[in-house]
């Protein structure tokens, strides 16, 4: 009985070790949500540095971005930070004390930032 409880031990320590190198990290940004408000307040155009012009508008209930003849669906990793889905577009947002945006830096992967400003205010 002793040398049976030493080999399910010796087992069991295996199979934990086994186990313990089988383990995944996965790293990530945790997901937002913004309310109607804020994604009213980020939509329009905006007129980059560089001349191109950034679309933000609502498909439904997300945002999406439209540069360079390609629209992206936007995910908010951080309060002030919308991301698209694929990871190469980031936008982060200038935005006042009441919530208003100011305006947005546009960083594209492999690039540096490119500032944008506010397009002019809503009739």
């Amino acid at each position: 009985m002793k040398t049976l409880s030493i080999t399910l031990a010796t087992l069991l320590a295996c199979c934990a070790a086994q186990a313990a190198t089988n383990e995944v990290e996965v790293h990530g940004h945790a997901l937002q949500r913004l309310s109607s408000s804020e994604a009213a307040e980020l939509q329009g155009r905006y007129a980059l540095t560089d001349g191109r012009v950034l679309e933000v508008s609502r498909r439904g209930a997300r945002l999406t971005v439209a540069l360079d003849g390609q629209e992206q669906m936007l995910l908010a990793t951080a309060p002030l930070r919308l991301q698209s889905a694929d990871g190469l577009l980031l936008l982060d947002i200038d935005a006042a004390a009441n919530g208003s945006v100011r305006g947005l830096t546009l960083t594209q992967a492999g690039h540096a930032p490119v500032a944008t400003i506010r397009p002019a205010p809503r009739a």
